[in-house]
């Protein structure tokens, strides 16, 4: 391993060390060699250099841990485009693709004016900023009563290179002015409706490793 490994091998030993309770091992090693090292294709010539092997297998180790493959590479597909992930927001889920596609249908490609969009409790800020790719007339405006989940949603917005104004306020005990006393064309949410209840039947790695505010309401309601 004087000059590293080869990126075949590499994909072998990684998918034979994958130890997973859902999912195929296969499927998750692709996915660590593309966001880890943009390598789409496990199977071409070339080698890994030994500090990329490293963080192969501290990746890999993490996630036979229990950790979600998004927080271990830092990145989320979600609708096309790409989102950075960690700790202080929730990891995008597929379903919630559909909830921008029905919200992408009730509005024409091009429109007369912009519209005014409110998306409450952003998180990464998946919802708004994939709005804003596919409709670029829009005004949005997220929420979020974390700051630390704006800062990731921020760093998403320039990731997407869209424009999206982000307050931090509570959507139950609102003090922003502009959100007082805002009009929207659209408000969307995919707001935490997990009840307590519900705990003993999720997956431990959830519970484990996402934020709690991002799946319980405060209130159980």
């Amino acid at each position: 391993m004087k000059n590293g490994i080869h990126i075949s091998q590499a994909f072998s030993q990684i998918t034979d060390r994958l130890h997973l309770k859902t999912g195929n091992p296969r499927t998750i090693a692709r996915m660590l060699f593309e966001d880890l090292f943009a390598i789409s294709n496990p199977d071409r010539d070339g080698f890994l250099t030994r500090d990329e092997w490293s963080l192969l297998q501290l990746a890999t180790q993490r996630i036979n841990q229990g950790e979600p493959l998004q927080y271990v590479t830092g990145i989320s597909h979600f609708y096309g485009f790409v989102f950075s992930v960690d700790h202080r927001v929730l990891i995008p889920r597929s379903e919630t693709e559909e909830l921008v596609h029905l919200v992408l249908e009730q509005m024409p490609v091009a429109f007369e004016r912009d519209l005014k969009v409110l998306d409450i409790g952003t998180g990464s800020g998946c919802i708004a900023i994939s709005l804003k790719k596919k409709r670029p007339y829009l005004q949005v405006t997220a929420l979020d009563l974390s700051a630390d989940a704006l800062e990731v949603a921020a760093q998403n917005s320039e990731k997407n290179s869209v424009e999206v104004t982000y307050i931090c306020d509570d959507i139950t005990d609102l003090h922003d002015p502009a959100l007082m006393e805002g009009k929207w064309d659209v408000i969307v949410s995919n707001p935490p409706y997990i009840q307590a209840a519900e705990v003993d039947i999720m997956d431990t790695n959830v519970l484990q490793y996402e934020p709690g505010n991002a799946l319980f309401p405060a209130d159980n309601n």
